[in-house]
């Protein structure tokens, strides 16, 4: 199996280096990002997997990078993170598509599980793209 990639996308650079480390050890590649601008430029040149986001960056917010990866490569699969209850999801403009959800504060350990998870799943239908 070849590696899979992932892209760490967190205004809190503890958060980025902390994932960053946790995947790396799990054996993903791991690229990170500081905002949804910088994740865009890096996904012009590069493909990934998965993309990890926050929900609440300043400038574009994660609803804004998942709907533009989703355009991008509808393959990537796009995890959103944050402190806030899951009902930020609701009314966020992604159509009728379940949105994978990360809960802040997380173990790193929970991360991992949850993208192993979708590499584990069977079906496409299981889990799709945000977008």
């Amino acid at each position: 199996m070849d590696c899979r990639r992932i892209l760490v996308v967190d205004d809190e650079e503890g958060i980025r280096k902390l994932l960053a480390t946790a995947f790396k050890g799990a054996g993903y590649d791991v690229r990170v990002a500081g905002d949804a601008q910088q994740a865009m430029a890096i996904c012009d040149s590069e493909s990934f997997d998965v993309v990890l986001s926050d929900v609440v960056m300043p400038g574009k917010n994660g609803h804004e990078l998942a709907r533009w990866i989703v355009t991008k490569d509808p393959r990537t699969r796009t995890v959103l993170m944050s402190g806030f209850d899951e009902a930020i999801c609701q009314g966020c403009g992604i159509p009728a598509r379940p949105c994978s959800w990360l809960q802040k504060p997380f173990l790193p350990r929970e991360a991992i599980a949850l993208v192993n998870g979708i590499f584990n799943e069977s079906s496409e239908a299981a889990f799709v793209p945000v977008g």
